[in-house]
């Protein structure tokens, strides 16, 4: 399991920027549904910079960074099941 982080450009520059968390990804297929690459990001918390109305899917070229973390689930043994 992963969790991918994203930091966006603003205003197509690298400074500036806002984080977000990503939800999936649409990627681009050829004629024999290989994937070709990535059409967009869809992202968990759309954040416009003052509140959480922005936009739901940015394009490769609007991502400064991604930080994708690999996550392993862990069981504490102080809960009973």
């Amino acid at each position: 399991m992963y969790i991918a982080h994203l930091r966006i450009k603003k205003d197509g520059i690298d400074d500036g920027y806002h984080s977000v968390m990503v939800s999936d990804i649409s990627y681009d297929y050829d004629a024999n549904n290989n994937i070709i690459g990535i059409k967009f990001v869809n992202v968990a918390n759309p954040w416009n910079g003052s509140s959480f109305t922005g936009k739901t899917s940015y394009a490769i070229s609007e991502i400064a960074r991604w930080d994708i973390f690999k996550i392993s689930p862990t069981v504490t043994n102080t809960v009973p099941y």
